[in-house]
């Protein structure tokens, strides 16, 4: 008889947190001090801040199985939450697509045409993509801020499909093209992974894990990052091939040294200038980072209560200064993983990635059981791990809309089951 797949490894807080953040971390500081000249910045990653960085693996571990092994698990879904969250998937649905259709409109409004779409798909301006976003689709209060509901309606909708609602594949599909086309248009990498990756994830745990495969597919399917790595990092060569790798075949010495260094740098780039900052003892009034949807909440940002009325300081501007003083405006990614060391010291930042760690094994732990909670933050969870060494995912002003919608759904459905259960166990008279 052929095994079951109990779980697959992957898809762990524990082991995407040790293999994204602390490999990441440990290219860092191999990285040669050349490497990051080449990148326009001087190497400040030093073995204190790699000594540092791997304590907050070390915490995020430990908290991980502390959040996994303690606690009672709810119970997961059943079918008669299927018509509430039907309700919850097409309202947000519809509210991301009122969001989409405005901000096009707008668009088009300002200038914007199908006959730029050649120069940006075939064009030699590589920055064409960023021309087009700030011109013509610049960020929108409201609008914008509708856009991203789709971050909420994905899972609920994803989750309803695999549970056998097949005419939600198309308001899926829809989502996942508007998406694609975002990416194409703005150069927004990360708004195609937001909803390419929490189907993926919820398709492979509903419908893969807890099956029997012959041991070769049980192999594959454990290797298969692995393989979706090797394979992104050759499409890149390839298409780098044609295009800047002969400004800097003179700088490696192999293609291969080239690509991983030009791969490298998104994550790299930003663990560096995360340790700058640290380095340079910058020190805020209050945390920012940790906050920063908060601080630029609509009508907060420009209120009384604004961080820079509240301290005098504009933490954007002062790290703004840095990149242009001490390193380079291109790659501007902060880091995510010492962002919390500026904003609580370094008791603090372990405190921080420790309950990271604690909220991300209950949470996966719920989605492994199919909770509301676990269904709906898990995969963003796993977006927030694989974007850590270059941003706080759950603190950026992109997710607070998505956040906040799938905390309205999870009440909605514990308070409605509650309900239920309460009504059930009345005796009747």
């Amino acid at each position: 008889m052929n095994p079951k797949l109990n779980s697959l490894w992957w898809l762990r807080p524990s082991w995407l947190y040790f293999l994204a953040v602390g490999g990441t971390l440990l290219v860092a500081y191999l990285q040669r001090e050349h490497d990051y000249v080449l990148y326009g910045t001087p190497k400040y990653f030093d073995f204190n801040h790699l000594l540092l960085g791997l304590g907050a693996v070390a915490v995020f571990l430990l908290g991980c199985q502390l959040g996994h092994a303690t606690g009672k698990t709810s119970s997961g879904l059943n079918p008669t939450s299927d018509p509430v969250l039907k309700r919850c998937f097409w309202g947000l649905f519809s509210l991301s697509c009122f969001g989409y259709m405005v901000w096009l409109a707008i668009g088009i409004g300002r200038g914007f045409s199908l006959a730029m779409l050649p120069d940006l798909l075939f064009g030699e301006d590589v920055q064409v993509d960023a021309t087009i976003r700030e011109a013509y689709f610049g960020t929108i209060p409201g609008i914008t801020t509708c856009s991203q509901f789709s971050l909420a309606a994905v899972p609920i909708g994803m989750w309803l499909y695999l549970r056998g609602h097949q005419h939600l594949l198309w308001p899926l599909t829809a989502l996942l093209g508007i998406a694609f086309a975002r990416a194409i248009l703005l150069g927004e990498r990360l708004a195609f992974i937001e909803i390419l990756l929490p189907m993926c994830i919820l398709y492979f745990q509903q419908k893969v894990v807890g099956r029997q495969y012959s041991p070769p597919v049980h192999s594959f399917l454990q290797a298969l990052p692995i393989l979706a790595v090797l394979g992104l990092l050759s499409f890149f060569a390839i298409s780098e091939s044609f295009r800047s790798w002969k400004y800097y075949e003179d700088e490696f010495d192999s293609i291969a040294e080239f690509t991983l260094w030009r791969v490298g740098g998104y994550y790299t780039a930003a663990h560096n200038n995360g340790v700058m900052a640290s380095r340079l003892n910058v020190q805020l009034p209050l945390p920012y980072s940790t906050f920063y949807s908060l601080w630029n909440f609509p009508g907060v940002a420009d209120s009384p209560i604004s961080y820079s009325k509240l301290t005098g300081v504009d933490p954007d501007r002062v790290f703004e200064d840095l990149l242009h003083n001490y390193a380079t405006p291109e790659l501007n990614n902060g880091g995510g993983v010492f962002q919390p060391l500026l904003d609580f010291g370094t008791a603090g930042f372990l405190v921080f990635w420790t309950f990271c760690g604690f909220a991300s094994g209950r949470l996966y732990r719920g989605f492994t059981a199919n909770t509301i909670a676990g269904i709906c933050f898990y995969p963003l969870v796993v977006i927030a791990i694989l974007e850590t060494p270059r941003l706080l995912y759950f603190s950026s002003t992109r997710t607070f809309p998505g956040i906040v919608a799938l905390l309205a759904v999870v009440w909605i459905v514990e308070y409605r089951s509650a309900t239920l259960s309460r009504a059930s166990a009345q005796p009747l008279e």
